[in-house]
């Protein structure tokens, strides 16, 4: 076959491509505009958000330089400045002697086997927690007790009824401040308490009215510390202090003087009066310093910038519920819940979230706190009209038919919503009864709560079924 095969050779020929050239002006267009993109806009956003933030932090120190012309605490230094200014300049002797007392071991033993001191004893919370009988469950332990601590128990006596408040040495660090002594008063209160229970058994009446003297006064110790906590404490104190007058009432312990003492000493938490403007500066000035410094929260190591835009939002919310009258507690109670939903709805949204997380973290339940402070004035109104039903019987002989034969101070006191407490009589024994406060309730029954059911509303309702016996 010849070689010089035209179609032979253009069949076996191999041709070299062509050498592609990369197209790197391309690639840069395709990967690098994108980037560029990318990195200018986080810069802008950047400078937006630092201005953005730098505007709202001025705005915030704006709102702190009001608060401080208005006297309003705004850091620790001048929360703990307006504090010594509401108390003794000092702890008495009998304050330090039963502080130190509680954190003994002598003091830890002789609790053994008295209720709510010691916390190994399980206490049934539906059973009767004031029982005056022979049968009584705690008796020989709680009167050990009391005859064991006499001494302690009267310096309590002296601390408590210490004509201006005690300054505890407190180091204030806003919210993570601790407040040992605030719970010691919970202690001293229960102290009291068993003994006025102890002294009712042993129909020691005169030692039962100091007791209960001393538990009135009590809660002035730990109302002027400027933390909520503390002044739910100083309100858990008066309940422990009403339901030992309750009991002294039922069975008529005490006598017309001791009656008219304890009146007065009522008269102070009858109404709300400044209570709640206070409760909310409080609370303001002891949350501030977060906003100011924000790993005060955070706990962490290194500085943060203010929350400014957070802080503007706090400072408005509180502002708007310091501003609540407190006179008419139906408008408080509504106006309370209505800052609740306008509040949440502060939070709504993305940048609403982050702008007022501290806000969301720090604001107090508006509502449930001026339902606290109601059925607290609203249950020693109770008192006092139950006070004056005794003084009634002392005075005319017979328990009135109805509380339209009580002075006119009496019968003026009121429940939430302006409506009269019930009352019944029936023989020579009476009944007293209120409500309290909550979504459910709204104003007295017409007839007498349940309190006999193991239920927690059952258990609330013993609180404001007052029972006078003959």
């Amino acid at each position: 076959m010849s070689n010089n095969n035209p179609y032979s050779n253009k069949a076996t020929e191999q041709k070299t491509p062509p050498k592609k050239r990369v197209r790197w002006l391309f690639i840069a267009s395709l990967f690098g505009v994108p980037f560029l993109i990318l990195v200018l806009t986080t810069f802008a956003f950047r400078i937006a958000w630092t201005l953005r933030e730098n505007s709202g932090r001025e705005a915030f120190d704006n709102e702190l330089a009001k608060l401080k012309d208005e006297g309003i605490p705004v850091d620790n230094a001048s929360l703990a400045e307006s504090y010594k200014s509401r108390t003794s300049n000092q702890l008495s002797e009998n304050w330090v002697l039963i502080l130190n007392a509680l954190r003994s071991i002598e003091f830890t033993e002789s609790c053994s086997g008295v209720p709510e001191l010691d916390r190994q004893v399980i206490v049934d919370e539906f059973a009767e927690d004031f029982d005056l009988s022979e049968n009584w469950q705690y008796r020989d332990p709680c009167i050990r007790f009391a005859d064991e601590q006499s001494l302690l128990i009267a310096s309590a006596r002296r601390a408590a009824t210490e004509t201006r408040p005690a300054l505890f040495p407190i180091e204030f660090q806003s919210i993570e401040t601790m407040l040992p002594e605030v719970q010691d008063v919970r202690s001293i209160a229960w102290i009291l308490r068993i003994d006025a229970q102890v002294a009712m058994h042993q129909n020691d009446r005169d030692r039962a009215f100091e007791d209960i003297v001393a538990l009135f006064e009590l809660p002035k110790h730990v109302d002027h510390v400027p933390f909520f906590v503390s002044k739910f404490v100083g309100i858990a104190v008066r309940k422990l202090a009403l339901r030992s007058l309750q009991v002294a009432i039922q069975h008529n312990i005490l006598n017309e003087e001791q009656l008219r003492i304890l009146d007065g000493k009522l008269a102070t938490r009858s109404d709300i009066d400044d209570r709640w403007q206070g409760l909310m500066i409080d609370e303001l000035s002891a949350s501030l310093p977060v906003f100011i410094n924000p790993k005060i929260a955070t706990r962490s190591q290194s500085d943060l910038p203010a929350r400014g835009r957070d802080g503007v939002c706090f400072i408005g919310i509180m502002r708007k519920a310091m501003a609540f009258p407190s006179e008419d507690w139906v408008q408080l109670h509504d106006s309370a819940n209505e800052l609740d939903l306008e509040r949440d709805r502060t939070f709504q949204g993305f940048m609403n979230s982050i702008d007022n997380m501290l806000t969301a973290l720090l604001t107090p339940a508006f509502k449930s706190s001026s339902e606290a402070l109601i059925n607290d004035a609203q249950v020693n109104r109770q008192a006092r009209i139950a006070i004056a039903l005794r003084l009634h019987q002392i005075e005319t002989g017979a328990l009135p038919s109805k509380l339209d034969e009580l002075p006119i101070l009496y019968r003026e006191m009121t429940t939430y919503g302006k409506h009269p407490f019930g009352y019944i009589r029936s023989g020579n024994n009476a009944m007293l009864w209120g409500f309290v406060l909550t979504d459910k309730t709204r104003r007295v029954p017409s007839l007498p709560p349940d309190t006999t059911q193991s239920i927690s509303e059952s258990l609330d309702n013993r609180r404001v079924v007052w029972n006078l016996e003959q």
